[in-house]
């Protein structure tokens, strides 16, 4: 049942407000880079990238799947490249999906399927 229009609320003091925000942030980010995780590997992009490095453009002519949004893929590259599953480095001068280029982290390279030895 909802609450009632005159139920209390816990009201915070500036303090708190202050301490409580950069945690929520923190769990909300943890989010997205579990679900571009999961988009990336359900992709195989950690398999086309293997041991190059690539821009992505070149990553999405690799994949399996046509209606792959290449913003939306190097938005996800980008979250998963700050948290050490991609490396990412200036591909050239030139604005737009070529300047940046991706290769595997060590991290990143377990997420390929197929390698005698890992897991």
């Amino acid at each position: 049942a909802a609450p009632q229009a005159d139920t209390p609320k816990k009201i915070l003091t500036e303090e708190q407000v202050s301490e409580a925000v950069p945690w929520l942030v923190n769990v909300l980010e943890g989010h997205f880079t579990v679900q571009c995780l999961h988009a990336v590997v359900k992709l195989g992009v950690p398999d086309v990238v293997r041991d190059r490095t690539m821009n992505v453009e070149q990553i999405v002519s690799e994949l399996s799947c046509d209606s792959v949004r290449p913003e939306a893929l190097q938005r996800c590259l980008r979250i998963l490249a700050l948290k050490g599953i991609f490396v990412e480095s200036r591909a050239d001068e030139g604005p737009g999906l070529s300047s940046f280029a991706y290769s595997l982290s060590t991290a990143g390279a377990l997420l390929q399927t197929g390698v005698h030895g890992q897991p």
